[in-house]
C-alpha cells in the first residue's frame, strides 16, 4: 500500500529513541534477548530528518528527505534514499535538486517511479522510472494543454497521492478526488477513470490502492462493517466486480484495520490482534501473525510498513508510544534468517521524553479519567513559541477534558453532511428534524451502508453529538434506562426500512445520493480545495442543489466534527515532561503550522491557508462566502471522539441489536445497557 499523504513531516520525532546515548555521546543500544522470542528486532528508525514517505521492499528501506512546499504541493530539494535494514550505509538513489517531487513509488524489484515538476516547466511535469541501481529507464513529460478536458486530466494526475506498480511495470495512480490514471510499462498514459470514491467520502486511512502481485491491483474501501475490494482491469481501464470481507466475521473493528501490499502473498490486512493474508482469488483468509504471541510481541504497535523477501519472510516497520520509554520503529525478522540480534541506527535524535500518541482506538475520556494525561496549560503559559490564545478555539475546546487542556493535535479535517438544499437552517438541525427527514422519504435511506446495520448506524450517528446527555463521567452515572433514550430508540426503529435490502449494494461512487436514494452524503474537508461535489454544486455555501449540515442533536445547535489524524498528550508518569513539551511545542509553532497540508490549528496559520489563491495545482474557485462558511464550521467544530466513549458506543450497538431484530423490547435492552455502562464507569 503506497499511501503517501498520511505520513507527515517529522512523524519520526514522535517515536523517540530506542537506542539510548551514553554521557560520552556514544550509542548504547538497548538489549533484546533471543531467548525470549524468536522474532528479533533488526533495525531502529531514529531520524530527525524530514521523512515524507517510507516503504520496505524485501529487506531494504526506501525513504525521502526534503523541504515541504505547501503552496506548490510538492517537496523541494527532495532526495530518495535506500538502506538495507540488516547492514550497510545509507545510499542516495535519486536527487531532485531544483525540482519538486510530487510522488514516488516502488515496484517489487525496487525500481523507483517518480512524479515531479519544475519551476521552469510550468506547463507540465514528469513521470520518471529508475531501476534499483538508480539508472534512468524513462522520463515522460506530461503537458498541460489549453482545452478543459486535458486541464482536468493534468490536474488530476498532479494531485495523485497514491499509486501502485503492476507486475508488468504499469503505473496506476489515484488522488483524493477519486481520479484513477493508468500508464503503460513505458510511462505512456493509457486510461483515466474513477477509483470509486470522491473527495467527500475519501479518508486516507480507509480508502486506497493495494498490490496483490500477479492477481493485480485493487482499490479498497474500509467501511463500518466490511472491506470492499475492486480489481483494476489494466487493459480496459475499468474496475471490476466488488469483493467483500465481513469485519464482523473476523471480530475486526474498523478503526484498527490497515491494508498492505502482499504481492504474491495476497493482500495483507492488519487489525489490533493479528496480521491476515487474504487470497482474493480464492476468497480465503489465513492468519499470518498473532501480534500478541510470544514469538511476535507486537501487540499495541502501529505497523508502518511491511516488506516481503523472496522467501516470504516479513520485515515489519513498527512503532509504539505508549510505553514509559518510547520505542522507536523496530523491524522484526525470524531468527532463522538473523542468527543473532542486530541493530541498525538510521540517524540519531535527542529523546523527547514521553509523548503519548492517542490512537484511534484509544478513549481520551478514559485516559483523562485515569489521570494518564498531563495538564498542558502551565506549559502554554511559559512557552515563547505558542500560547493557548493562538490556537483555534475549537482546538482548545477539543483537547479540554474535565476543564483541563490535556491533548493537542497539529492539524485536522472537518466533517459534516451534504443534504438537499433547504433541509437545514444555518447547517444545524434537531434530532427530531433528522428523523422526520428520513420518514418523509420512505423510498430512500438516511445514509448509505449495509442495510443489515441500518438502524444501528442511524442510532450511532444520533448519539455522536449527544453522548454527554446520557453519560456523566464526573458522577459516574448514565441514563440509558430513562424514557428519553428509550423514546429515541423507538423513533429510530419506526423509520422506513431500506428498500430492496437483499439486493442493496454499498455504492462507493455515491451515485445513490445524487439519485435521491440516499438522503445524506458524508462531507470531509481537509484543506482549501474545490472537490467534485463543490464544483458540481456551484459552491460550498451558495450551491444550487446541496448544502452542508452538521450532526443532528437535541438542542439543534450547529455541530460539525473535527477529525485529527493524530493527537498527542504528555504522559503524567513521564520522567522528562519538559522534553515531551518541546516536541509538542514545535508541532504548534508557526514554523511547522505554516507547512501542514490539512487545516492547521493555529489561527494565524489557518487564516494564511484560507487566503491562498492556489492550493496545490488547482485553479481554485473558492468564494469568500465559502470561506466564511468554512470559518463557521470550524468555529462550531467539536472533537466528537473526546465526548463519547468508544466502549460505550460498542455496548449500545451490541445491546440494541436484538431490538432491531424484534427479539427484545426497547425497555429490556435499555436496562441491560444501563447495567453494563454503570459497571464500566465504575471499574
Amino acid at each position: 500500500m503506497k499511501r503517501w499523504i498520511s505520513i507527515l513531516v517529522l512523524t519520526a520525532m514522535l517515536l523517540g529513541a530506542c537506542c539510548r546515548t551514553q554521557e560520552n555521546g556514544e550509542e548504547n543500544p538497548e538489549t533484546y534477548s533471543a531467548a525470549e522470542t524468536d522474532r528479533i528486532p533488526v533495525a531502529c528508525w531514529e531520524t530527525a530528518d524530514m521523512q515524507m514517505a517510507s516503504e520496505i521492499i524485501g529487506d531494504t528501506l526506501y525513504y525521502v528527505k526534503g523541504d515541504w512546499n505547501p503552496e506548490k504541493g510538492w517537496i523541494d530539494n527532495a532526495c530518495i534514499y535506500k538502506k538495507e535494514l540488516n547492514a550497510g550505509e545509507e545510499q542516495k538513489i535519486a536527487d531532485f535538486g531544483g525540482k519538486g517531487l510530487l510522488l514516488f513509488l516502488l515496484d517489487e524489484e525496487g525500481a523507483v517511479y517518480s512524479l515531479y515538476g519544475t519551476e521552469k516547466e510550468s506547463t507540465g511535469f514528469f513521470l520518471q522510472k529508475q531501476d534499483n541501481e538508480g539508472k534512468l529507464v524513462y522520463e515522460r513529460l506530461i503537458v498541460k494543454e489549453d482545452d478543459s478536458q486535458n486541464t482536468q486530466l493534468f490536474q488530476g494526475i498532479a494531485d495523485a497521492s497514491m499509486g501502485e506498480i503492476s507486475k508488468e511495470g504499469e503505473v496506476c495512480l489515484a488522488n483524493a478526488d477519486g481520479g484513477l490514471y493508468l500508464f503503460d510499462a513505458d510511462g505512456k498514459l493509457l486510461h483515466s477513470g474513477s477509483a470509486g470514491w470522491d473527495a467527500q467520502s475519501y479518508h486516507s486511512a480507509r480508502k486506497g490502492l493495494v498490490n496483490a502481485g500477479s492477481e493485480g491491483i485493487y482499490t479498497y474501501s474500509i467501511e463500518e462493517r466490511e472491506i470492499l475490494f475492486q480489481k483494476m482491469d489494466t487493459a480496459g481501464g475499468r474496475l471490476q466486480e466488488i469483493k467483500k470481507i465481513d469485519l464482523g466475521v473476523l471480530g475486526m473493528e474498523q478503526g484498527a484495520v490497515e491494508i498492505y501490499d502482499g504481492y504474491e502473498m495476497g493482500i495483507l490486512i492488519s487489525d489490533s490482534d493479528a496480521l491476515w493474508k487474504y487470497d482474493i482469488s480464492q476468497d480465503s483468509l489465513e492468519k499470518a501473525l498473532d501480534w500478541g504471541a510470544g514469538t511476535v510481541n507486537l501487540k499495541g504497535y502501529i505497523i508502518d510498513a511491511i516488506g516481503i523477501t523472496e522467501e516470504e519472510e516479513l520485515y515489519l516497520l513498527a512503532h509504539t508510544s505508549y510505553d514509559d520509554v518510547i520505542s522507536a520503529r523496530v523491524v522484526y525478522q525470524d531468527e532463522e534468517y538473523i542468527p543473532q540480534k542486530q541493530t541498525v541506527t538510521l540517524g540519531l535524535i535527542e529523546s523527547y521524553g514521553v509523548v503519548t500518541e492517542i490512537a484511534e482506538d484509544m478513549d481520551i475520556i478514559v485516559l483523562d479519567h485515569k489521570k494518564v494525561l498531563e495538564d498542558l496549560e502551565p506549559y502554554f503559559q511559559t512557552s515563547d513559541q505558542v500560547s493557548e490564545e493562538e490556537l483555534l478555539p475549537c482546538v482548545v475546546r477539543a483537547g479540554t477534558i474535565s476543564q483541563s487542556l490535556v491533548c493537542v493535535f497539529p492539524h485536522f479535517q472537518i466533517n459534516g453532511f451534504w443534504v438537499e438544499k433547504g433541509t437545514v437552517q444555518d447547517g444545524s438541525w434537531t434530532t427530531e428534524e433528522y428523523l422526520a427527514f428520513g420518514e418523509s422519504a420512505p423510498w430512500a435511506v438516511l445514509m448509505d451502508g449495509n442495510p443489515k446495520y441500518y438502524y444501528s448506524d442511524v442510532l450511532r450517528l444520533l448519539m455522536q453529538a449527544d453522548m454527554d446527555s446520557y453519560v456523566n463521567w464526573e458522577e459516574k452515572s448514565c441514563s440509558f434506562e430513562k424514557e428519553e433514550f428509550i423514546d429515541l430508540v423507538r423513533k429510530v426503529k419506526a423509520l422506513p426500512p431500506p428498500q430492496n435490502a437483499d439486493t442493496w449494494e454499498y455504492d462507493m461512487d455515491s451515485e445513490k445520493f445524487y439519485e435521491n436514494l440516499v438522503l445524506t452524503k458524508t462531507f470531509y474537508m481537509s484543506g482549501i480545495y474545490c472537490s467534485d461535489v463543490i464544483e458540481r454544486n456551484g459552491g460550498l455555501a451558495q450551491g444550487e442543489s446541496y448544502e452542508v449540515a452538521g450532526y443532528p442533536n437535541q438542542e439543534g445547535k450547529p455541530v460539525f466534527e473535527i477529525i485529527p489524524p493524530v493527537s498527542f498528550g504528555i504522559n503524567s508518569a513521564s520522567g522528562n515532561k519538559e522534553g515531551a513539551w518541546a516536541f509538542l511545542e514545535y508541532l504548534l509553532s508557526k514554523e511547522y503550522q505554516d507547512r501542514v497540508m490539512s487545516f492547521p490549528v493555529r489561527e494565524d496559520s489557518f487564516e494564511r491557508q484560507l487566503a491562498l489563491e492556489q492550493y496545490r495545482h488547482s485553479d481554485m474557485a473558492f468564494s469568500e462566502e465559502d470561506r466564511e462558511f468554512l470559518r463557521f464550521m470550524v468555529d462550531n467544530g467539536y472533537w466528537l471522539k473526546a465526548s463519547r466513549a468508544l466502549e460505550i458506543s460498542v455496548m449500545i450497538s451490541e445491546e440494541m441489536a436484538p431490538v432491531w431484530e424484534g427479539e427484545k423490547t426497547v425497555e429490556e435492552a435499555a436496562q441491560i445497557l444501563q447495567n453494563r455502562v454503570m459497571l464500566y464507569l465504575n471499574e
